[in-house]
């Protein structure tokens, strides 16, 4: 009877403590969900403010590198000529003597150069003493040039004038070059033929500014161009000719070469300008028009102009353009032809080729077996003696011998002495 008030405690005990976790089970679960939200919401905040660019901090202020020595220097040198520039608008002497007292004496005609510079830019007058201050000759050309190639942009000519005029010889080519380099890369080819007509002749200065403004000027105007090229002396067209003909590489150039042929005393350049329009005009495959062109250029190149349409042609063959080759007047153009046709004949068939000197007409055939034998030689001496040994014992078969001797001679010597006892005494 003593155990009821104890069974009744526990059991009241029990159903307190489910009470209370009834009750405060929500409380706790509404406190940690409320926390997880702030701690939720605390981060969206961070990470919202990590991306936003103002709520960085300020990157740190870098200090400017100290100028290196170089760039001191170079500052340096130019507050020496600023203030030598501005001296020199009174007292150009002043100014040199400043340069020589600011400056390294390793440095001094460089600066006096590059003073001597600033002033002819800003005016020509005085410039030929000005230019004796530097004595380093490198450097006075260097800036004669410089000079002048400033002023070549405005006003070319008068520069060019003032520098023939008042320049001495070395000076005055220097700027005229520079000039002419400047009017022939813009163009101005007559201004440009003017510069070099004037300019000392025969220096290699000279020569190369005719063959520059050659180079540019006869695919522009091939006509203008030959007419200037005449103009020059006689070695001076000899050493532009060829420039003038590689660049004149059009037909529509034809009656400038021609011009150029007519014009010139130099057998060379006529020769090369026939053979040029030819060439132009059986590349352009108007071999037609190749011929009539031969038929009608004047009667004295009438030979040379023949014998280049025989080099050129390759359409006709060797048998067809023969008579034509044989009925040249003129020795050496007749001889030009033959040896282009025992070229083209020999490439195909030395054999053959032998056949055909063999039906050249007898004046014809000594000097071209001569020039066969040695074709043969080097190409194989041994087929070369066993063609010679069936001629005929003859002139002709001693010419080809003594070619043959010339020849072999260093590389074979023991065929050549063969060769020696069977020529004729």
């Amino acid at each position: 009877m003593m155990k009821r008030p104890f069974a009744v405690a526990a059991c009241v005990s029990g159903v307190l403590v489910v009470v209370a976790v009834f009750i405060c089970w929500p409380v706790a679960t509404s406190t940690k969900s409320a926390k997880a939200n702030q701690i939720r919401q605390a981060s969206s905040e961070t990470k919202i403010r990590h991306i936003d660019p103002g709520s960085l901090p300020a990157p740190p202020t870098r200090q400017p590198a100290p100028p290196s020595a170089a760039a001191v220097a170079a500052q340096n040198d130019a507050n020496i000529l600023a203030r030598a520039f501005e001296l020199a608008q009174s007292d150009p002497q002043q100014a040199f003597e400043f340069i020589e007292d600011s400056v390294p004496p390793a440095l001094i005609q460089k600066t006096r150069a590059e003073l001597v510079i600033r002033l002819g830019k800003q005016s020509l007058q005085g410039l030929p003493q000005l230019l004796n201050f530097i004595r380093d000759t490198a450097l006075r050309t260097y800036a004669v040039q410089t000079i002048a190639r400033d002023r070549a942009t405005t006003d070319p000519r008068s520069m060019f004038d003032f520098a023939q005029q008042n320049l001495n010889a070395p000076d005055a080519t220097a700027a005229g070059s520079v000039i002419a380099n400047h009017l022939t890369n813009t163009s101005h080819f007559e201004d440009a033929a003017y510069v070099v007509s004037q300019m000392a002749p025969g220096s290699q200065i000279t020569q190369n500014e005719i063959t520059n403004l050659v180079r540019r000027w006869a695919p522009a105007d091939s006509l203008a161009a030959a007419q200037w090229v005449l103009t020059l002396s006689p070695k001076e067209q000899d050493l532009t000719a060829k420039t003038f003909l590689q660049s004149a590489s059009s037909p529509k150039d034809i009656e400038a070469i021609l011009q150029l042929v007519e014009g010139t005393k130099s057998a060379s350049v006529q020769n090369q300008g026939i053979e040029r329009a030819v060439g132009l005009l059986v590349e352009s495959r108007d071999l037609d028009g190749a011929r009539n062109w031969v038929s009608q250029v004047p009667a004295q190149f009438q030979p040379k102009a023949r014998a280049a349409l025989i080099a050129a042609d390759e359409t006709d063959s060797v048998a067809a353009l023969t008579p034509m080759a044989v009925s040249i007047s003129d020795p050496g153009a007749r001889d030009q032809a033959i040896r282009a046709l025992l070229s083209r004949q020999f490439m195909q068939d030395p054999a053959g080729a032998a056949s055909w000197v063999q039906q050249l007409p007898s004046s014809l055939q000594n000097g071209t077996v001569q020039d066969l034998t040695a074709r043969w030689c080097r190409a194989d001496s041994a087929e070369a003696y066993r063609w010679l040994q069936s001629l005929p014992v003859g002139p002709l078969k001693d010419q080809g011998l003594r070619a043959f001797i010339a020849a072999t001679k260093d590389t074979n010597p023991q065929a050549a002495a063969l060769a020696q006892q069977q020529i004729r005494k």
